[in-house]
């Protein structure tokens, strides 16, 4: 599993949270600012696994 499929089981809303609380602890030190990108998606509200699209689409099961 890679970064990315990891991001869209956590949530993305997640990780962007924890990489905002770690760049804030670190004093605003740039290696840990998060990506645009992860901003960006929460607020189109793909958060990964739980909204069926993140990084990656994931169809709805018909069960």
């Amino acid at each position: 599993m890679g970064p990315f499929e990891l991001q869209d089981l956590i949530g993305i809303d997640i990780n962007f949270a924890t990489t905002n609380t770690v760049h804030n602890g670190f004093y605003g030190e740039s290696r840990f600012r998060p990506h645009y990108y992860q901003e960006r998606m929460v607020q189109a509200g793909r958060l990964g696994r739980k909204t069926k699209g993140g990084f990656y689409d994931y169809e709805q099961s018909e069960h």
